[in-house]
């Protein structure tokens, strides 16, 4: 059984072991064809981090998570 908090710290320890986290975001991200992921980039290229709170804030909402917490959680389980 695949555990999600698992994946999180491997997630995190690939982010840690890179160069550069931002570009392998990017090249992440522009290999996908989710129109979704390509507005979350744009936002992430013009630096509209008010944007990418609400839209990180809107997809916990929908899915009935508390964004506060949820991000706690994710920077404890990746050692933030």
């Amino acid at each position: 059984m695949n555990n999600p908090i698992n994946k999180l710290k491997q997630m995190g320890m690939f982010m840690k072991s890179i160069k550069n986290p931002q570009e392998a975001m990017i090249q992440m991200l522009m290999g996908n064809n989710n129109l979704m992921a390509k507005n979350v980039l744009k936002m992430v290229e013009n630096k509209d981090y008010k944007g990418i709170e609400t839209f990180a804030r809107n997809v916990c909402k929908e899915q009935g998570k508390d964004f506060d917490t949820e991000i706690s959680k994710f920077r404890d389980d990746i050692g933030l």
